[in-house]
C-alpha cells in the first residue's frame, strides 16, 4: 500500500504497520479546488488574498506541513504506542531504473496526447515539473 505521511497518521496507520519504504517519485496528491463562478464573485482583495498563499508559495507550506511534520508525529505516535518502525530508503539507482520504466513511458504518452490536442508547450510544462521536483 502507498500512502503519504498524513494519511498514515490520520488513520492510525502505523498501529498496524511495521515496514515503511520511502519511494520519492514526483507525485501531485494534493489540491484545493473552487468553483470558477465562486471565485468570479469574491472582491478583488479576497482573491488577492488567496492568490498570495498559493502556487508555490502554498505548496511550500502543505508540503512542509503536511509532508514532514506528519512524518514526525507518525514517529511520535508510533513511539509512544510502542509500535515499531521499520525504514528502508529506496536507494537511488533503483529509483531511476523504476522511474525509466514506468515513469518515462507514461510521461511521453501524456505529451505525445497533449501535443495531438494542440498544446505546444506540454514537453515544456513536463520538463518544468520535473525541473521542480529536483530543486
Amino acid at each position: 500500500m502507498g500512502a503519504p505521511w498524513e494519511a498514515i497518521h490520520g488513520f492510525r496507520l502505523y498501529e498496524v504497520v511495521k515496514y515503511y519504504t520511502e519511494v520519492p517519485f514526483p507525485a501531485v496528491y494534493f489540491s484545493i479546488s473552487m468553483n470558477w463562478n465562486k471565485w468570479n464573485s469574491l472582491p478583488k482583495d479576497i482573491q488577492e488574498a488567496i492568490m498570495s498563499v498559493s502556487g508555490l508559495k502554498g505548496a511550500g507550506f502543505w508540503g512542509r506541513n503536511f509532508f514532514d511534520t506528519a512524518k514526525d508525529a507518525v514517529y511520535q505516535k508510533a513511539r509512544e504506542g510502542g509500535h515499531p518502525i521499520n525504514y528502508y530508503v529506496l536507494p537511488p539507482e533503483e529509483r531511476a531504473r523504476w522511474l525509466e520504466i514506468g515513469g518515462k513511458p507514461i510521461w511521453e504518452k501524456w505529451v505525445k496526447k497533449m501535443e495531438g490536442e494542440g498544446h505546444r508547450d506540454a514537453r515544456a510544462i513536463l520538463n518544468a515539473a520535473l525541473g521542480m521536483i529536483k530543486e
